[in-house]
């Protein structure tokens, strides 16, 4: 059996071809926007207020180019052939998982502004999603 997961993971550490993946298939404007040579990897091992280990796929903090800020493009590497009508969710336990790390990492405050984060999920199945 293909390590399809393993695969994908070897592919999208690539930076040129995330930047081309965004470029390529996702149709909004802000993503000329971005400044792709500075865009870095982050850690993805989180945990929990009660110390429970969780851990994401892949995720990338690109600033902006002429603006202060980031965008965090959470890649979620599952080889997903089958419609899962609880993607969603799944995608907001790591969100939140991410910002619960953002806060703590910059020690942010009340009124302090979270960066956004663009899910992309990843999906070859037959019959539209």
């Amino acid at each position: 059996m293909v390590d399809h997961d393993g695969a994908y993971h070897s592919l999208f550490s690539n930076p040129e071809l995330v930047e081309d993946l965004l470029r390529s298939f996702v149709p909004e404007s802000w993503i000329a926007d971005l400044n792709f040579q500075a865009m870095e990897r982050v850690n993805t091992k989180f945990h929990t207020d009660d110390f429970v280990r969780r851990e994401g796929d892949m995720i990338y903090r690109i600033p902006y180019r002429h603006a202060q800020g980031e965008v965090y493009l959470l890649l979620l590497l599952e080889f997903q052939s089958q419609i899962e009508p609880w993607m969603v969710v799944r995608l907001l336990v790591y969100i939140g998982l991410l910002y619960q790390q953002l806060i703590k990492e910059y020690n942010l405050k009340s009124g302090d502004k979270l960066p956004p984060v663009f899910p992309l999920v990843l999906y070859n199945g037959d019959s539209r999603w």
